[in-house]
């Protein structure tokens, strides 16, 4: 099976994929599931990249410099949509 791989674990570096369970609009206000991810012990469909208000959540524990290539240029990307969330709070339930 063909994966797409965000960092290199060849390098020591962790094995993480997620950050969240799952997230739908009924049990998060205001956030979202930008890319789902993998890690043990998170459930399918679980967030790998996850926006909550004005907070950018990055499933991934490897520095830019162990990256692959496509890792590199998704999070350049992750940080440049969530700029235009820039001021915005969080809304929470009550």
């Amino acid at each position: 099976m063909s994966i797409w791989k965000v960092q290199d674990t060849n390098n020591n570096v962790g094995k993480a994929g997620a950050v969240s369970d799952v997230i739908t609009p009924e049990n998060k206000p205001d956030a979202e599931a930008i890319l789902l991810g993998f890690a043990p012990g998170k459930p399918y469909l679980a967030t790998g990249i996850g926006r909550h208000g004005n907070f950018m959540q990055w499933g991934w524990s490897a520095s830019p410099s162990q990256m692959t290539p496509a890792g590199r240029n998704l999070f350049i990307n992750s940080i440049c949509y969530i700029h235009k969330f820039d001021g915005i709070a969080p809304e929470f339930r009550k």
